[in-house]
């Protein structure tokens, strides 16, 4: 299973929705490069995330929790059971 990393999901959703870094900086308030530090971030604090989910109309924490629910169901298959 690929890695989770949200910076990366986060840039690519902006760039599904055909917006740009300019306009995402300007609703977030920050500058560019700020942006691009959030975009190598493997973790965003739950703040930050959720004014991505409002400022994008996405909702990031479905996609964490889907990842970890498909995280927990893998490892608990593959982990032998204690009789």
């Amino acid at each position: 299973m690929a890695e989770f990393h949200l910076g990366h999901i986060v840039r690519d959703k902006l760039k599904e929705q055909g917006r740009s870094v300019v306009w995402l900086s300007k609703k977030l308030n920050c500058s560019r490069s700020n942006l691009y530090l959030i975009f190598d971030k493997k973790y965003i604090d739950c703040e930050l995330l959720m004014r991505l989910s409002v400022i994008m109309e996405y909702d990031f924490f479905g996609s964490l929790s889907e990842y970890y629910r498909k995280t927990v169901k893998k490892n608990s298959t593959e982990m032998p059971r204690n009789s």
